[in-house]
């Protein structure tokens, strides 16, 4: 389910979706052959930050999980057509595993190589049952909380996945953490003990038009 923002009239097509899966799919299915040219022409920029400030928090006290690449589980949530799994690829990570909603999307991702497991028709409004809980030390979200396509309820599901102690990191396009008031939910479900925040980057590089915050959250 990766929007990873590119052609302009694409993107205003899909923030008008209000989160219906099979219109998202749909789009997504007849996108999937140009979509990394379109989002290299909008100067798309979220997966190599999504992956840099990883790494930045993993240099954080409070995490604990190793640093060698090879050590670490990685799902790629929303992977779309590959793009947060190349850059860990090229940054020397292995085990990386990845879902979208798209079928589509996933059949392109599965040419890059960067993956050791994909699956398609995943919808991140549910429980994702392609994978079992608490099997991941990263789970990393790049695109995905957009306008018009899930709700930050959507988190809970990618908590399920991450490790007790593991970090997912999101990326969220700024007008929709406005509007949707994703900060709000993630300090609920700090206050209710599921997570704590250990980062917020705020205006942060992620398209040409705008930019996005990128939340870092440890999983309790």
């Amino acid at each position: 389910m990766n929007t990873n923002e590119g052609n302009g009239e694409t993107i205003k097509e899909s923030h008008d979706l209000d989160g219906d899966v099979d219109a998202l799919s749909d789009l997504y299915k007849d996108w999937a052959e140009t979509y990394n040219q379109d989002v290299s022409s909008e100067d798309y920029q979220a997966p190599r930050y999504i992956v840099k400030y990883m790494e930045t928090i993993l240099d954080y006290d409070a995490v604990t999980l190793p640093t060698e690449p090879n050590a670490l589980k990685i799902n790629d949530a929303g992977c779309g057509t590959g793009l947060v799994g190349v850059e860990l690829k090229k940054r020397g990570y292995e085990r990386i595993d990845g879902f979208d909603l798209s079928d589509a999307m996933v059949d392109v991702a599965k040419d890059t190589d960067a993956y050791s497991r994909l699956v398609g028709g995943c919808d991140m409004t549910r429980r994702i049952k392609a994978f079992d809980d608490d099997a991941y030390d990263i789970v990393l979200c790049a695109g995905v909380f957009t306008l018009g396509h899930v709700f930050p309820s959507a988190l809970i599901e990618l908590i399920y996945l991450t490790k007790p102690g593991g970090i997912l990191i999101t990326s969220t396009r700024k007008r929709y953490a406005d509007e949707a008031r994703f900060g709000d939910f993630c300090e609920h479900l700090e206050s209710e003990g599921r997570i704590s925040i250990l980062d917020v980057n705020k205006n942060a590089p992620y398209i040409a038009e705008e930019a996005a915050h990128y939340w870092a959250l440890q999983v309790h």
